[in-house]
């Protein structure tokens, strides 16, 4: 495999179709798979992982990473598949998308949701939090259980963008 869009060719081959895509990544799962294929040339997302898993936020407000495989290209992850992101989620999200949700509102619906933004920044991660790259898990009642940041980028100075809940505005 040379390159990330080989590799996505001989997946959709195999069955897999294309739930989503970006600049650096493509996102494919089988119809009814609980799991999806994260094939990416972005460097970011598996340190990203490894920072969530040793965080203890995978599974929460971070994907959770089942397995991991890098190559010269990119890397292919096998991941938890969520619902919806909070494009999608437009009119079903309980929460309005705007500045004026205040953290303490967040927090109430998401416990802990105001420290993993804190720790998240700081670990660097602080870019590309766009609503398409925020993505729910829905509980048994339909409504939003988790939220999950998935594929936010490093290497900006954290230090000099500060980050607002307008971020999450879903515009």
């Amino acid at each position: 495999m040379r390159d990330k869009y080989t590799v996505v060719q001989r997946l959709e081959q195999r069955g897999y179709e294309i739930l989503g895509k970006g600049a650096f990544s493509t996102v494919m799962a089988k119809p009814g798979a609980n799991t999806v294929i994260r094939v990416s040339s972005d460097a970011t997302f598996p340190v990203y992982a490894e920072w969530a898993h040793s965080s203890r936020y995978a599974g929460w407000f971070a994907p959770m990473v089942y397995e991991m495989h890098t190559y010269k290209w990119g890397h292919m992850a096998r991941v938890e598949r969520l619902d919806a992101t909070f494009h999608q989620m437009r009119g079903i999200l309980e929460l309005p998308l705007d500045a004026r949700y205040s953290a303490q509102q967040w927090n109430k619906q998401f416990p802990g949701f105001s420290e993993f933004v804190d720790k998240v920044t700081k670990a660097g991660f602080c870019g590309d939090w766009h609503p398409g790259n925020w993505m729910v898990m829905r509980g048994s009642d339909g409504r939003a259980a988790r939220v999950v940041l998935t594929d936010p980028q490093g290497g900006e100075s954290c230090e000099r963008r500060r980050w607002t809940y307008r971020t999450l505005r879903a515009a």
